[in-house]
Formats: structure tokens, C-alpha cells, sequence
């Protein structure tokens, strides 16, 4: 004989698994290289705008209040940086670095999209990428 059960309710001594955090900083597409975030990696191939200009694409990341890494990617060129928003969040360092190593030229076009919409630049389309290496890292920089 099967017994039924009443509708489950959380107690008050339960906590979640997950923890979380609150008082994070995010990362802006200010100009500001005083904060504590880390290069985690340079990548190829650059971005250029329709315009012409030319914007290298790195993977920036920091440490949280518990100990996961997030993850953002930063274009610089022209004398102007565009950030996007954390695009992941991963245990660690090492982590961070494995998905940046996976990153597709596609993301990269989308990515920059999103960076120049954040910092109240439209991007000049269409966009594409220069080609003219063959190594997707070109300098990874450890901890």
C-alpha cells in the first residue's frame, strides 16, 4: 500500500546548496584598467568594424566573493575598449582558460556585437574578421 504524502515546504534550518552572491562587482565597458581582473587570453583573429578599425579580442576574468571565476571578453583598438557582460562563470581559473581556448570566430563577431551595444556605440556592419594567423591563442599569461 502506497502512503501520500502532503505538499513539501521548506523548513526554516534548510539552506540551499547553492550559494550565491550579491555584492559581486560586474564588469563595465568603463575605461578602467584599476580593477583586479586577470588576462586570461589574447585570441585571434581580430575584429574589424565596417569602418575599418581593427579591435583585438581578450578574455578577461576575476575571482567572485566564493570562488568562481567569470568570464567576459574585452575589445580594444582605436584608442577604445568595449566589454561585454560576464558571458560565463566557471570554478575556476583553469576553467576559465579551457573555455575561453574554445571560442568560435562567430562568437567573437557576436560578442563584439553585444560589447559595442553595452557601451552605447553602434557597431559599424558588417562586421569580419582578419585572418591572417592560423593559431587561435596567441599568448596565454598563468597565474
Amino acid at each position: 500500500m502506497a502512503t501520500t504524502r502532503g505538499p513539501r515546504t521548506k523548513s526554516a534550518a534548510s539552506t540551499s546548496r547553492w550559494r550565491t552572491s550579491t555584492t559581486t562587482k560586474r564588469p563595465t565597458n568603463r575605461i578602467d584598467d584599476g580593477d583586479a581582473s586577470e588576462l586570461i587570453q589574447e585570441l585571434t583573429p581580430d575584429v574589424v568594424d565596417g569602418a575599418g578599425k581593427r579591435y583585438v579580442a581578450r578574455v578577461l576574468g576575476e575571482r567572485d566573493d566564493i570562488g568562481r571565476w567569470r568570464g567576459w571578453l574585452e575589445f580594444k583598438g582605436d584608442g577604445k575598449v568595449f566589454r561585454t557582460e560576464p558571458e560565463t562563470v566557471q570554478t575556476s581559473r583553469a576553467g576559465l582558460a579551457y573555455w575561453a581556448s574554445g571560442l568560435e570566430p562567430i562568437y567573437l563577431e557576436g560578442a563584439f556585437e553585444r560589447a559595442a551595444r553595452l557601451s552605447g556605440h553602434a557597431a559599424s556592419a558588417p562586421l569580419r574578421l582578419v585572418r591572417e594567423t592560423a593559431a587561435r591563442v596567441t599568448r596565454t599569461r598563468r597565474a
